[in-house]
């Protein structure tokens, strides 16, 4: 394997690894959503498909974004959109 390719897979896993918090936030208030936590999450989703980043269901990094399933980033309420684009913010 490429020393670029394996330098990028690096910093992948150092940013998943960073994101575990977030991550395991997002798994259970998917998994016990109330009504309102569902609609912000999927207000925020609309929010996010009609963003020229999002790629599949991502935010696409090689774009500027995040780099994040937004399926599942979506139901983290204390993440937010990242800079610049700053499009929803965290729920309290």
């Amino acid at each position: 394997m490429q020393t670029k390719t394996i330098n990028k897979r690096i910093r992948q896993t150092k940013k998943v690894l960073k994101s575990l918090p977030q991550i395991a936030e997002a798994v259970v208030t998917k998994a016990t959503a109330s009504n309102t936590k569902e609609l912000v999450a999927q207000s925020r989703l609309a929010i996010c498909k009609s963003c020229p980043i999002y790629t599949n269901g991502y935010c696409d990094s090689e774009k500027g974004g995040c780099g994040c399933d937004m399926t599942l980033k979506v139901y983290c309420m204390s993440c937010t959109c990242p800079e610049p684009f700053k499009k929803w913010g965290a729920y309290e």
